[in-house]
């Protein structure tokens, strides 16, 4: 649990006023894992995973009275998945198995006595995510190769209802042409999306390889904040009718080398990215206790370029003193001292394209 909070002075008129603000944070997890060896060339890794992230404001103010708001959120997510690994014959390596992932959001549970502020509780939003998956690693005397493939299902669950705007203008709350309701369990919306990826490294020679790269990745959780800071008011929020999964395209090709003593290294990588569905924020967009929060946000496409240097370096130096520069009366020489140092070079690019109106 981290907590982080603060006291106010008494007034200047000497009255009895003070006020108390606390942000806490507060993560519980807990798994449950089982290994099993079918033989010597297949092997499982069953686990289990629960995990709870809670967060939440409490301010409390006193002046003649009492003046309390408490607001909390919370994050519960349950992760099954069994992974198999299989070993058909020397270099070859089978990686397979399924994820399940059940996720619950509580948006926020605000409770208040203060003037001009009501008990609010915006509904709950529930997800399920199942994703089988296989890869695939085969080494050879200098090339290793690693494909990949995965199945990503994803379902807006319900209770909840849900809005539908006039598709020819920007999303507003007076834009509804129709809202449905649905039951405890039913499926609001749902995704399926096909994630491959592979990878090739060829080592040149003893002393420099080069690589290369493709992966498609989905994301079906979003963070919406329109702050840089991390703070209570920020919403997780599930993919569903008006918020389509993020897809992030990346190609990568790389180069490195590296000194044959050791004395030095170097790396660069050149990467390609593309974001479809990425969300941005309306000018003036107002996040705070907002039941219609799709009226403040607008997908968007963004590509990023990106060309990275790095040029770690290690060095030894031998440090030798005349005699009146030792260490101590007793002439205990300075030992050789290791350094290490890093130069990091990017070169970003970013581009991105609103893909609906109404900014």
């Amino acid at each position: 649990v981290l907590k982080f909070g603060f006291d106010s002075e008494p007034n200047e008129e000497g009255g009895s006023v003070s006020e108390k603000v606390n942000f806490s944070w507060e993560n519980a997890t807990s798994t449950l894992r089982w290994n099993h060896i079918f033989g010597n060339r297949l092997f499982m890794n069953f686990s289990g995973i629960y995990s709870t992230y809670n967060y939440g404001l409490d301010s409390t103010i006193n002046q003649g009275g009492a003046g309390i708001f408490n607001w909390d959120s919370e994050i519960t997510t349950y992760l099954f998945k069994p992974d198999f690994t299989f070993y058909p014959s020397l270099g070859n390596t089978w990686k397979f198995g399924v994820h399940a992932t059940y996720h619950k959001f509580m948006p926020a549970e605000i409770k208040s006595n203060e003037a001009g502020i009501n008990d609010t509780n915006l509904p709950f939003e529930k997800g399920l995510e199942i994703a089988p998956y296989f890869e695939y690693e085969k080494k050879w005397e200098r090339t290793t190769l690693l494909a990949g493939l995965r199945f990503s299902w994803f379902g807006n669950l319900g209770p909840n209802q849900v809005h539908f705007y006039n598709p020819d203008i920007a999303k507003q709350v007076n834009t509804v042409v129709q809202s449905k309701n649905y039951k405890k369990g039913e499926i609001t919306k749902s995704y399926a999306n096909i994630e491959p990826r592979i990878s090739v490294k060829h080592q040149l020679n003893a002393n420099q390889s080069i690589k290369f790269s493709f992966g498609k990745n989905i994301q079906n959780i979003h963070l919406l904040t329109n702050t840089t800071a991390a703070l209570p008011f920020d919403v997780w929020k599930p993919s569903g009718e008006h918020v389509k999964p993020l897809k992030v395209y990346q190609t990568s090709l790389g180069y490195a080398a590296e000194h044959r003593s050791n004395k030095w290294q170097f790396t660069t990588d050149v990467f390609y990215k593309t974001f479809d569905n990425m969300i941005d924020y309306k000018n003036g967009a107002d996040l705070f206790l907002n039941d219609r929060i799709e009226t403040q946000i607008l997908p968007c496409r963004q590509s990023q370029p990106l060309l990275l240097f790095e040029f770690p370096r290690t060095q030894k130096q031998e440090i030798r003193e005349k005699k009146h520069r030792l260490e101590g009366e007793k002439g205990i020489p300075i030992h050789p001292r290791s350094m290490s140092m890093l130069w990091q070079y990017q070169v970003v690019l970013l581009m991105y394209d609103p893909i609906e109106p109404g900014r």
